[in-house]
């Protein structure tokens, strides 16, 4: 059974001398790349005692090693990410429709729908109530708004297939 490699290998620690020669030296025995000891040291790290720089990273690594916040933040991605897809596969098959295109089509209809009722009721329904019972007047008016439902919801298709 392999044994389980650490950041800095113990074993490394105790056989490499107290003070490294180099930067690379230092990588080397760390097992990290050049260039982290170089933005270590940049940032303040003893990288002269392979020990200390362990202790160092340990408190200043803005990596984060704490396993939970890694967790979470991976959970994170995880969920904006399948946020993301499902948004896109929703659109793909026509079930999310976009913002633009149903203002497009409110500012189309609604000036038609206010103009159809201003034609009834200004121009059509007076002198079709003219002496009429209070039952006739009740039914024009159903049939006026039937109407005029019914053109709006044929606008809509016809904006729909556009």
């Amino acid at each position: 059974m392999r044994p389980k490699k650490t950041f800095m290998d113990r074993q490394k620690v105790k056989k490499a001398s107290k003070k490294p020669k180099s930067i690379r030296e230092t990588a080397k025995v760390a097992g990290v790349p050049k260039s982290s000891v170089h933005k270590w040291k940049q940032e303040g790290a003893p990288t002269d005692d392979v020990a200390a720089l362990g202790e160092w990273i340990a408190q200043n690594d803005k990596r984060g090693h704490d396993p939970k916040k890694l967790q979470a933040a991976k959970l994170g991605v995880l969920r904006e990410t399948e946020r993301r897809l499902k948004i896109a596969n929703d659109a793909k098959q026509r079930m999310v429709v976009d913002r633009a295109e149903v203002e497009g089509a409110l500012q189309k209809i609604i000036p038609r729908f206010f103009d159809r009722i201003e034609t009834a009721f200004a121009y059509e329904l007076p002198p079709a109530l003219a002496g009429k019972s209070p039952e006739a007047i009740a039914t024009i008016c159903r049939e006026i708004i039937t109407k005029t439902i019914n053109q709006a919801k044929a606008e809509m298709q016809e904006i729909a297939k556009a």
